[in-house]
C-alpha cells in the first residue's frame, strides 16, 4: 500500500489560477493533466495491485482533491489525497489518507513537463512504522502516466519498489 495516489499524488496546497497567489504555467498544466478519472494497475510490496484514481479541482481550482482505491493481494483500502502547490518551495506537495491507516506526505520538484521527482517522501503504516524513499511520476502519453518508487524502506529496511501505470478512462 505503499502509494497509489502518489501524485496521488499526488496532496496539499495547489494554489490554482483562481487565487490571489501566482501558480507558473507549467505548475497548472501538470495539475490540469491529472483531472479526470484513471484506471491503475501495477506491482507493489505486497504484489499486483488494481484501483482507481480520480482528480477534481476544489472550488476555486485551489487544490486538486483525490479520491483512490487500492487492492492487492492482503485488502482492498480507500484513500483521500489533496494535491498542491506549495508556492514557498516551489514544489507539489502531496498529503494522503488511507482507510487502513497509512498516510504519505511527498514534496514533487517538476523536472521536466509531466516528469516529477519528491525526493521528500514519508508515510506511516497502518502499525505506525515509517516510510520513506523516493517517488517519481513519468507522463507517458496523454491518456497514461506511470508512478514508481525508488529505494523505499519501512521502518528503516528495504522492500520491493512500486510501479503503478494509471491510464485514463475514456468516456
Amino acid at each position: 500500500m505503499l502509494t497509489v495516489a502518489g501524485l496521488a499524488l499526488a496532496a496539499s496546497m495547489v494554489v490554482g489560477q483562481n487565487s490571489d497567489v501566482n501558480v507558473p504555467p507549467e505548475a497548472q498544466s501538470e495539475f490540469e493533466y491529472l483531472v479526470g478519472d484513471w484506471t491503475t494497475s501495477g506491482e507493489s510490496v505486497d504484489g499486483a495491485v488494481t484501483g482507481e484514481f480520480s482528480a477534481k479541482w476544489s472550488p476555486g481550482k485551489h487544490v486538486l482533491v483525490i479520491h483512490s482505491t487500492w487492492t492487492d493481494s492482503k485488502h482492498t483500502a480507500k484513500g483521500t489525497g489533496i494535491d498542491g502547490w506549495d508556492v514557498g518551495d516551489r514544489t507539489i506537495t502531496t498529503l494522503e489518507f488511507w482507510s487502513d491507516g497509512w498516510s504519505h506526505f511527498r514534496k514533487y520538484t517538476i523536472k521536466a513537463p509531466g516528469v516529477w521527482r519528491a525526493d521528500e517522501c514519508r508515510g506511516v503504516t497502518s502499525e505506525g512504522k515509517p516510510v520513506s524513499g523516493t517517488a517519481v511520476v513519468e507522463r507517458k502519453s496523454q491518456n497514461e502516466f506511470i508512478w514508481r518508487s525508488e529505494n523505499m524502506k519501512i521502518a528503516g529496511e528495504a522492500v520491493k519498489d512500486t510501479k503503478v501505470v494509471f491510464t485514463r478512462k475514456t468516456k
